[in-house]
């Protein structure tokens, strides 16, 4: 008889318009939108090159000791292989404030999460909302009450028969859209990208179950079929839109985090004039030490040094080379200065963007703590870790980040040295050799962190699945099937 009654839901939602065109919107969709998002990769990928070619230019032809800054030997970011399919969440590598982005909550970008998110979630709704008022309406349900089927039988297979249905429409969907993508992008995808996408599929099953669970339940609550689709949809506006859009202000008024230009002025200050104003003062004592020591030709050498004075300092050293001594005394004392000035910074630096960053942290966790309460939220944070566009994608990013830009600090001051001993009128304008410099790595989390990572949410689509599916049960079995 559940054989029977599974068979009957399925045909009935086959054969039913609202499949049809579901099946027609949804394919369109995912098509229209494998092709913007391809053209779109395309772009973005040109856009990393030449970011990339344009770093190393500056490493190849213009890099000196004093142009060294954070930014300057921080690696564009890659854009992600999937996303041709799924944008995802991108997190800054500057940083900002979670709630700078809530409108991308409201108007999300249009990639496969969002036809899931929002297309097929009305769809599952459309499909149940008149699972049992409707059936009821039509005097059908208290023949099939007749029949020895229990009502628990009964949820379940008109459950798995609409699910079963939208799966057929989702399937297709990202087939196409899959297909599409292998056929336009030459770099082509490897298992890892297919595999995602299969745990894709399996998150936005839970996802979509849980919407077709919401409109069963609310079917066997209301009384009628307007009044069930009218509490459906508020339903739906409620998890969809205004949950997750109000978690990101109300996370931004509990943890608190200065606006991004508030603290790119304060790190650009740190680099430029409080650091000029240090290095002064540390050299001009230098300085003022020397000249008390020193004899009138160690000072005239170093003022022809201070000049860029280069035929004098070479007749000098020529007639005196016991200067040369000197010299690079007074150098080293000099850029020591600058050096200690930019140690000094550098850790002010780091203390400044550790404290930033912890507060954005902090303010984007919260967030998603709140925003969790929504399937959707769930959902978009579960695909956004499993295509390696999410944040955990983007606490990797910014590991490797860190490790480059020490590497490339380490390799710089090591260059440094080895310029100052071959060149006596190394200077922080004197252009540096880069060659060798590490390579950036730009790579992706493996297949196995992005799913530890996606974990959580999905758990939390189980276990809202199991809540829903209760109170439905609980409301099937107080159904009145006469009927009205």
């Amino acid at each position: 008889m559940f054989g029977t009654l599974l068979r009957k839901e399925i045909m009935e939602n086959l054969n039913n318009q609202r499949f049809v065109g579901g099946l027609l919107a949804v394919v369109l969709l995912t098509l229209l939108c494998a092709i913007v998002l391809t053209n779109q990769y395309s772009q973005d990928l040109k856009d990393y090159q030449g970011q990339l070619s344009q770093q190393n230019e500056i490493f190849d032809n213009y890099m000196t000791r004093s142009a060294v800054g954070g930014r300057l030997v921080t690696p564009p970011r890659a854009p992600h292989r999937l996303s041709p399919l799924v944008r995802g969440i991108r997190i800054s590598s500057m940083g900002g404030s979670i709630d700078e982005d809530s409108l991308n909550v409201l108007f999300p970008p249009f990639d496969l999460v969002f036809i899931i998110a929002y297309i097929m979630s009305l769809l599952a709704l459309l499909f149940s909302y008149n699972a049992f008022t409707g059936e009821r309406e039509n005097g059908t349900l208290s023949l099939m009450a007749s029949n020895p089927l229990s009502r628990a039988k009964l949820l379940l297979g008109k459950w798995a028969g609409g699910c079963l249905s939208l799966m057929i429409i989702l399937l297709i969907a990202i087939l196409v859209g899959t297909i599409y993508i292998s056929v336009e992008h030459s770099g082509g995808w490897t298992a890892t990208e297919y595999a995602a996408i299969g745990l894709l599929t399996i998150a936005a099953c839970l996802y979509i179950s849980l919407f077709h669970l919401i409109g069963m339940s609310v079917s066997a609550t209301a009384g009628r079929s307007s009044s069930a689709i009218l509490a459906s949809l508020f339903i739906w506006v409620l998890v969809i839109l205004v949950i997750p859009n109000a978690s990101p202000y109300i996370a931004a008024q509990i943890f608190k985090t200065p606006p991004i230009h508030v603290f790119e002025m304060e790190m650009n200050r740190l680099d430029s004039t409080e650091r000029d104003e240090i290095a002064r003062a540390i050299a001009g004592k230098a300085r003022d030490e020397f000249m008390q020591s020193a004899t009138s030709e160690e000072i005239a050498i170093v003022e022809a040094f201070l000049d860029n004075d280069k035929d004098t300092v070479a007749a000098m050293l020529e007639k005196q080379p016991s200067l040369k001594e000197t010299l690079n005394t007074y150098k080293t004392n000099r850029n020591n200065a600058w050096m200690k000035a930019n140690e000094i910074q550098r850790e002010k630096r780091h203390k400044l963007n550790k404290d930033f960053e912890n507060r954005l942290i902090a303010q984007m966790l919260g967030g998603v703590v709140l925003s969790s309460l929504s399937p959707y939220a769930d959902f978009m944070y579960a695909a956004s870790e499993l295509t390696a566009s999410g944040v955990g994608a983007g606490f990797h990013y910014m590991g490797r980040r860190s490790e480059r830009e020490r590497q490339m600090f380490d390799f710089i001051q090591e260059k440094s040295e080895e310029a100052k001993k071959a060149d006596p009128m190394f200077g922080n304008n004197t252009k540096l050799d880069l060659s060798g410099r590490p390579a950036v790595v730009n790579g992706e989390p493996p297949l196995l962190q992005r799913l530890l990572f996606s974990l959580p949410n999905m758990a939390v689509l189980i276990f809202m699945n199991i809540i829903v599916f209760t109170i439905a049960f609980r409301q099937v079995v107080r159904f009145d099937v006469r009927q009205q």
